[in-house]
């Protein structure tokens, strides 16, 4: 037998009382952001929904240039160098 079914072929009763609602219980007011928030998307949903703008290749040719620069006023040339020889395009 498979140990996920162990206790499936058992029957155990039940016994319950169903009483009404309690009229004096009284339901709270949500406020709209909390309102907002239950009808929004998820944490989940949201972060797919997330555009990545850094992606972008305008944007991402500039952090480039900035990071040239900044190794350039370093003093570091060479390692500008020695990326850019071993890359290749296809």
């Amino acid at each position: 037998m498979h140990d996920s079914y162990v206790g499936f072929d058992k029957e155990v009763p039940l016994q319950f009382d169903v009483i009404k609602d309690d009229t004096t219980r009284e339901i709270a007011d949500y406020n709209q952001e909390d309102v907002a928030a239950v009808k929004g998307p998820g944490l989940v949903q949201s972060m797919l929904d997330m555009k990545d703008d850094s992606d972008s290749g305008s944007e991402k040719e500039d952090e480039i240039d900035t990071l040239k620069a900044r190794l350039e006023k370093a003093g570091l040339e060479k390692a500008i160098e020695k990326r850019t020889k071993g890359e290749t395009t296809t």
